[in-house]
């Protein structure tokens, strides 16, 4: 208990007749006309004689020094509790016995968000409503010291910040009557120590879960290899019970042969961990592969102990192994393969893995398509076609014979059927696709199409060419005997007219024949060179005409089995082509030279260009797009490539374009 003594002081004034002074709170002489009064250490002392004066004047001396010290030391003392209320971590609150604030230090003031002048004039349980009020009225009641350790507090209207953990302690102050005048509250904030004490206990109730409830076998031992615990997966994994792994030790269930054990321990001691594969033993002596992951900890008593984290691997080993040996069968498929494969992502369709029949069919090298995205590329011709092939990908549907165009890296267009399938590569989904190649089979397919229509319209021209010829022939011979008369002369026009559109018509109907000509005996063995240079000067001029030059670039060239009235219309149709396709002022270019075993004879113009939706139709018969044309003469140039043993491929583009007529040597 703390005790405060309280003074009063009470004198009876003597008979005296004038001049008493008694100030209050200090010894004063008292005098009057008769006597002399001292006041010392509370009491009268009254002075008769001089003697008596100096007597009572010494120890008065004397008691004001002892006040003065005592002045001192409260002084002292006011100035420590100042010092404790600023200064001190623990926060201090004193108040009356009705819990009206008297003073708080700044600790209590900052926990309480508020300022130290906030809390004069109020009361405790203005500010903090709680069911300690009883706790408060019991410590008034029984004048005793009541703790709490760890009490839970919600500060009101701040619930977002949770629960929150104080040790608090209240302590009555008694006056000398014995009752509570004061009470003293001090408080400590343990709420970081109650969380990590619930943490604590949190984490090793995990712990022990994990440690008994674990698929993998878990062991505590020592730096020195000494097994000290065992968990149930263990015990199960290695045939023994925890006494006897415990009994057996590190080198009861390791195979001691394997030099990863040794290598793994020297491991643990430099870095303080190793993660490795090594050679288990079982009870029965049955040799398995496993993984352990041990670390080094130190427990709460600082000894230093490692765990480790066992796993039976054999049937991981067994799949790894079966994996592999998949991975190998397709690697070989993959990259043996004689169609072009690629690997690409199903998100941004980046190339993982491609080829050697693409890289050699594309023109690419790896290191220009693997990490990019097939979209970084030209290998789409038309956008559609992307389309149609990716969205059925999307849906995991599995893609057989996609017919799409797609762009070699030199510009070239082929056609090739894609065929696709989702598969899981390097932990991810992908899309595994393969392209065939069937540019050549679609250009024979046309080819042949061409061919057939103009069979079909030379057997029909051969059908009806004679019937047709043999009347036109009757009647220009009877119009040109009607121009020798003087009786028609003023219709010599019509007449000249007439017979100039029934050789027209016989024209056309060569054309015809020539469609369904058989294989000539004609053909001879000789040279395309000589052919063209005869016929240059019949071109020269009938390109001069249109105002066109004709330039010839004819390189060394074998001699072919050619038949040259045949070979002289396939070079007139050609040159007449590329002459009318051409404004004033243009070229055209005869060229010769060898390609791949071929000889070829390629006729360049500089016109406008075919545009694609024509491209498929030339060659047809009656497909024209000039005015007054049959549309037999391409096809005528067909029909005799074909007879040649030769074919006829297209360039163009906006500057122009080629025919090329690929003579097999």
């Amino acid at each position: 208990m703390v005790r405060f003594s309280f003074f009063a002081i009470k004198t009876n004034i003597l008979n005296s007749t004038k001049n008493v002074i008694i100030p209050e709170g200090e010894n004063k002489l008292l005098l009057n006309k008769y006597i002399r009064l001292f006041w010392i250490g509370g009491r009268v002392h009254l002075a008769y004689s001089k003697t008596d004066q100096d007597l009572y004047l010494k120890e008065l001396v004397e008691e004001n020094s002892r006040l003065k010290e005592e002045i001192e030391k409260r002084k002292k003392s006011e100035e420590i509790l100042e010092a404790f209320f600023k200064q001190t971590v623990p926060l201090v609150v004193i108040m009356d016995k009705d819990y009206n604030y008297i003073r708080v230090n700044e600790a209590y003031a900052k926990a309480c968000f508020r300022k130290v002048s906030d809390f004069t004039g109020h009361n405790h349980f203005e500010f903090y409503p709680s069911h300690t009020k009883d706790i408060f009225d019991h410590v008034v009641r029984t004048k005793e010291i009541y703790q709490v350790l760890a009490g839970p507090f919600i500060f009101p209207g701040h619930h977002e910040w949770g629960v929150t953990y104080w040790d608090w302690t209240l302590v009555p102050v008694l006056d000398l009557s014995g009752e509570v005048y004061l009470l003293i509250l001090t408080l400590s904030d343990v709420t970081e120590h109650v969380r990590d004490k619930d943490k604590l206990r949190v984490s090793k109730e995990c712990f022990r879960s994990i440690f008994e409830n674990s698929q993998d076998g878990i062991l505590l031992t020592t730096p020195g290899n000494r097994i000290l615990s065992a968990n149930p997966a263990a015990c199960r994994m290695f045939g023994r019970t925890k006494e006897e792994i415990c009994a057996a030790g590190m080198n009861g269930i390791v195979d001691l042969g394997d030099p990863r054990v040794m290598r793994a321990i020297n491991e643990r001691e430099k870095t303080g961990s190793f993660n490795t594969e090594m050679i288990l033993v079982h009870k029965d002596g049955t040799k398995f592969p496993g993984e352990i992951t041990s670390n080094l900890f130190k427990d709460k008593d600082g000894r230093e102990l490692s765990s480790m984290i066992v796993r039976d691997i054999t049937a991981r080993k067994k799949a790894e192994e079966t994996l592999r040996l998949s991975e190998e069968l397709f690697s070989k498929i993959f990259h043996a393969n004689p169609l072009p494969m690629a690997i690409l992502t199903t998100n941004d369709g980046t190339f993982m893995d491609v080829n050697e029949a693409l890289l050699k069919t594309s023109g690419y090298f790896r290191e220009e398509l693997i990490g990019f995205s097939i979209h970084d590329t030209s290998l789409w011709v038309e956008l559609a076609d992307r389309d149609s092939f990716r969205e059925p990908l999307m849906k995991k549907t599995i893609i057989k014979n996609h017919e799409a165009k797609v762009r070699k890296k030199s510009g070239e267009i082929c056609t090739v059927l894609l065929s696709a399938v989702i598969i899981t590569f390097t932990n991810q989904e992908c899309v595994l696709g393969i392209a065939n190649d069937i540019t050549e089979l679609r250009s024979y397919q046309m080819r042949t199409a061409h061919l057939e229509r103009l069979h079909l319209v030379g057997e029909m021209a051969a059908g009806i060419g004679h019937e047709i010829r043999n009347p036109m022939t009757t009647v220009r011979g009877f119009l040109q005997l009607l121009k020798g008369k003087e009786k028609y002369a003023q219709e010599q026009g019509y007449l000249d007219l007439m017979i100039e559109e029934l050789d027209r018509a016989n024209a056309i109907i060569t054309e015809y024949l020539s469609l369904a000509r058989k294989q000539a005996e004609k053909r001879k063995l000789q040279n395309l060179n000589a052919r063209i240079e005869s016929l240059h000067p019949l071109l020269s001029a009938g390109a001069a005409k249109h105002d066109i030059s004709i330039n010839l670039e004819l390189g060394e060239i074998p001699d072919l089995l050619i038949d040259k009235n045949e070979i002289h219309q396939l070079l007139l149709n050609l040159a007449r082509n590329g002459i009318e396709a051409m404004s004033p002022g243009g070229l055209l270019t005869i060229r010769t030279y060898q390609d791949d075993g071929e000889v070829v004879l390629a006729v360049q113009d500089q016109g406008q260009g075919i545009a694609s939706e024509f491209l498929d139709k030339v060659g047809l018969p009656f497909f024209t797009t000039k005015d007054g044309g049959t549309g037999l003469g391409l096809a005528t140039c067909h029909s005799i490539a074909h007879r040649h043993n030769a074919r006829i491929d297209i360039e163009t583009n906006f500057s122009g374009t080629t025919f090329y007529v690929r003579f097999t040597v």
